[in-house]
């Protein structure tokens, strides 16, 4: 018996000290202690067998290897997988699984980094002893410190720990580097000479860093000059633009630079200092020296490397002073035919006053007054600040009078005497000390203002008996002027007018079939009299307007709420609200008619007002306003939809089957989709606000027979597609979202919850490098679409583009997508609403063919993506330089690369789309990746 438990106990140890082995073993390589939970013995957290890392406790930490730079040449694998906690308290998070490591100085400055991180955590260095240790750093995004001040010889710890409260498996892999020495413009005394440019091209920077830089001891305007290095440049005029940019650093914070130019010596006058990197410097002396410092803002060690450029401006335009004014033709027509060019670029201060923003940078422009009022227009804006102002003025250059200012791109002057010259000056709205806007402005004459232009013409308007607008009356704001009736909403400059008389103590106003160049209107009620009190100011151009009295009359302004001229006509109804609604209870519901085709060719009229509750309680909001319909199925499957309404207000659509008093909901508010019905069955439909608050709504119901949905309903039954097929001519269609369903995919970036959307696919063909797509071709019976790009194979598609539409077109078009010969792509068609349903074409044709170059740029590989957190590239040419973009357009991740493979840690990004900039020796690619 002895010998049997003897040998029991000898393989026990055996295999608890192979495990043992084994566990050292896994600790030292590459990440692969998750291996463990294979074994038959593992049991979790809860097992018996010890699997913490070798270094979960702070006297056991590991020791780092110190790299002679900052290329990670030697790294040290690490795992959180089983750590515990150490009992000290962590900075972010819970450090319930920390693991230590430790180094000893060989320099006052060195950076820790994590790298090849699998899921998110803190990084804390620490100073002192195991048993009293003092954080002096930490991190959780990025996951990489700078550190100074440190001694040489002395222990640094560094622990690093998980975020969350739950255990995890998290794999790292830890450096230690030490920077390079100090730039050798360190000081002032070693200033780099820049060359000037004399233009503002840029044709020739200089490289610098502030990578290892020392303070000079010079004190700064702002921000922190504590790692400052210096140039120098001889002026070449009174007036430089010096840009910084290329900015390339691992932080943010070393993203933010600040520029300072001294005059004549290092510990000269500060002549300017500057947060933005690209600036404007004036009033210099030509041929004298001046020297510039760069540094990063905060007080941060960053590796900022940067590109330097100083320019010279062009000098001002000719009509920089009133004195110079360009005359400008006037047009007797309403349209100019000859605009004249502008610039404001290298533009100065008149001096002279000015109504509207910051005049600072005005070029002036003279007419002769054709008529008593004028057209103005600036088109053709561009330039780094396209928000212009311009002002009117009258008189004589250095005695002139303001006669009108606008914060617009147009506007109408009027009040003008035929015969005399006018002036008008162009200007940035806002403080641009360097704008290189151009423009082209012209001078029209506008037609005759409407009949109804004052108040004292009010138009009288007929009252219809119900809310239907069977009588409505027709307008434009076109060519109106100002009545110089203040307002409460918008500018008032082109109101027309109108009166009724009301026939009830409520009625109903709506703008209606609004057709021009804007649809945003503010509509007002006047009490009694032109210039009376508003008793209702309202940009929604639908509304109720209550505790009117019977029989008075009541006058009525209508104007575009910007101070911008327009082309606008309109319709406009005043309608009487009902006292009750003929559909408020199921017994009187309102038979539907049943498209059968699919589309909404008969539509019900109904409204809200008046209604009141039914008794029948609701899961989707407040049915104290509700509307009954009913309708005979004519299939297994209708859809219902809210086709028009005169307000923004939410309602609620529900479909009962049984009897008034005995239902049974059976339809679901997330599609607009009604199955499993009974051919003959007669089913009801009420309507309904969400809100509790009484409610005006009128609105259009539609009912129509469930199609059968296309072949390329799904991802999987794409149409393939043969790029440059030459197909849509106007006549032919290869689509239809006619009876599609919503695919379960996620919703693209610019489709707002796609109900309809249906599927195609092509493989590029040999020599293309880049595609568009189009659905904006005639001949479709559907007017609205949003397209999207993926790339990737159905389950696992990856979004590269999405567009609303083309243009002044509501269809769609990519242009000059990215693509990989031989590989396959698809393309989703959605119409912009629910309503946006019927044929269309879509056609896939060649952007551009791939040179020798494209060759070699089409070599970029970035994988996974989507990517949880860390993102992987590669490229056959060597990569300089990555920067990451949001939606907005705000940088968020740079690094430099200067290899053929890069890895970047994105687990500090939040959820979403993003955009890849890389940069490599022969190209500049842009790719989107989406972040999970």
């Amino acid at each position: 018996m002895k010998t049997k438990l003897f040998l029991i106990g000898l393989l026990s140890f055996l295999y608890v000290s192979s495990q043992e082995s084994r566990l050292v073993e896994v600790q030292d390589s590459d990440k692969e202690a998750l291996a463990l939970k294979d074994t038959p013995f593992y049991d979790g957290r809860n097992s018996n067998l010890d699997l913490a890392p070798t270094n979960d406790e702070c006297d056991t930490a590991i020791e780092l290897t110190i790299n002679n730079d900052y290329s990670c040449g030697t790294v040290t694998p690490g795992t959180l997988f089983e750590a515990t906690d150490s009992g000290i308290e962590g900075e972010i998070g819970t450090a319930n699984d920390d693991v230590w490591f430790f180094f000893i100085a060989t320099n006052e400055m060195h950076k820790v980094s994590l790298e090849n991180v699998q899921g998110s955590v803190v990084m804390e260095l620490m100073s002192g002893t195991c048993s009293n240790l003092n954080v002096i750093a930490f991190t959780s995004s990025p996951t990489m410190l700078v550190v100074g001040n440190l001694e040489v010889g002395t222990p640094y710890y560094v622990r690093v720990y998980s975020s969350s409260d739950e255990p995890q498996e998290t794999t790292f892999d830890i450096c230690v580097g030490t920077p390079p020495g100090p730039p050798s413009n360190d000081d002032c005394a070693n200033a780099i000479p820049l060359t000037v440019n004399t233009d503002y091209l840029c044709g020739t920077v200089t490289g610098g860093t502030i990578h290892s830089a020392t303070d000079s001891g010079i004190e700064a305007d702002f921000g922190q000059a504590d790692d400052d290095v210096w140039f120098s440049f001889t002026a070449l005029a009174s007036t430089h633009k010096i840009q910084v940019n290329n900015i390339v650093a691992s932080t943010w914070q070393g993203m933010d630079l600040a520029i300072e130019v001294f005059a004549a010596e290092c510990t000269g006058n500060l002549v300017v200092s500057s947060d933005p990197e690209t600036f404007i410097v004036s009033n210099l002396v030509p041929e004298t020296v001046y020297y510039v410092r760069v540094y990063s803002f905060y007080d941060y060690i960053v590796d900022t490397t940067f590109d330097i450029c100083i320019g010279t401006p062009p000098p001002p335009p000719a009509n920089d002073e009133c004195s110079g004014a360009v005359a400008l033709t006037v047009s007797q027509a309403v349209f100019c035919s000859s605009p004249t060019s502008g610039t404001l670029q290298s533009a100065t201060d008149s001096g002279v006053e000015w109504q509207e923003g910051n005049a600072d940078d005005d070029v002036w422009y003279s007419f002769v007054a054709l008529s008593t009022s004028h057209l103005i227009f600036l088109q053709n804006i561009q330039g780094n600040d396209t928000d212009l102002a311009f002002e009117v003025l009258g008189g004589i250059c250095g005695e002139q009078n303001s006669v009108q200012g606008f914060y617009a791109n147009n506007g109408i002057v009027d009040e003008l005497e035929i015969g005399n010259t006018y002036y008008v000056r162009v200007y940035t709205y806002y403080d641009n000390p360097n704008p290189n806007t151009i423009f082209s402005i012209c001078i029209s004459t506008p037609g005759p203002p409407p009949v109804n232009d004052q108040c004292d013409a009010a138009i009288e308007l007929t009252v219809n008996e119900d809310y239907n607008c069977q009588s409505i009356t027709s307008g434009t704001i076109t060519f109106a002027t100002d009545s110089d009736i203040e307002t409460n909403t918008g500018n008032p400059d082109d109101d027309v007018w109108y009166r009724f008389t009301a026939l009830s103590d409520t009625q109903k106003v709506s703008l209606l079939n609004i057709v021009g160049t804007t649809s945003d209107f503010v509509i007002e009620i006047f009490d009694s009299e032109c210039g009376g009190e508003i008793i209702v100011s309202s940009d929604p151009q639908t509304f109720v307007v209550d505790e009117l009295f019977v029989g008075s009359e009541y006058f009525l302004r209508v104007f575009t709420y910007s101070s911008e001229f327009h082309f606008a006509n309109f319709d406009i109804c005043i309608g009487t609200m009902p006292q009750s609604q003929p559909n408020d209870e199921c017994e009187d519901a309102i038979p539907l008619t049943v498209n059968t085709n699919g589309l909404c060719e008969v539509t019900t009229t109904s409204s809200l007002a008046a209604a009141t509750y039914s008794g029948i309680e609701s899961e989707q909001g407040s049915p104290d306003d509700d509307v009954w319909f009913s309708f005979v199925a004519t299939g297994t499957s209708h859809k219902l939809l809210i086709t028009e309404q005169d307000d923004f207000e939410t309602l609620s659509i529900e479909v009962f089957d049984g009897t008034c008093g005995e239902f049974i909901l059976i339809s679901n508010p997330e599609s607009p989709f009604v199955d499993d019905l009974e051919i003959g069955t007669t089913y009801y439909v009420r309507v309904f606000s969400f809100s509790q608050e009484p409610v005006n709504t009128t609105f259009g119901i539609c009912l129509t027979q469930r199609q059968v949905a296309p072949v390329n309903d799904e991802c999987e039954g794409a149409v393939t597609l043969t790029v440059d097929a030459d197909y849509c001519n106007g006549v032919l269609n290869n689509g239809t979202n006619l009876g599609s369903t919503g695919s379960d995919w996620d919703s693209s970036i610019c489709m707002n919850d796609p109900q309809n959307d249906v599927w195609f696919s092509f493989t590029v063909p040999a020599n293309v490098a880049s595609v568009n797509i189009s659905t904006n071709f005639t001949g479709a019976s559907i007017s609205n679409t949003i397209i999207a790009l993926y790339n990737g194979a159905c389950g696992n598609l990856t979004e590269m583009e999405c567009n609303d539409n083309d243009g002044n077109s509501a269809m769609s078009t990519i242009e000059g997508a990215e693509v990989n010969v031989g590989e396959t792509y698809y393309v989703r068609v959605v119409g912009y609403s629910q309503l946006d349903e019927g044929n269309f074409c879509l056609e896939v044709t060649t952007n551009e063919n791939l040179s020798k170059d494209d060759f070699e740029k089409n070599t970029l590989k970035a994988y996974p993506n989507p990517v949880k957190n860390l993102l992987n590239l590669s490229n056959a040419s060597e990569i300089r330089d990555v920067a990451i973009f949001n939606l907005l357009g705000q940088e968020v991740v740079a690094k430099a690369v200067n290899a053929n493979n890069a890895q970047l840690d994105l687990s500090q990004l939040t959820t979403g789309a993003y955009l890849v900039k890389i940069s490599s020796d022969n190209a500049i690619q842009t790719i989107k990746i989406i972040k999970e």
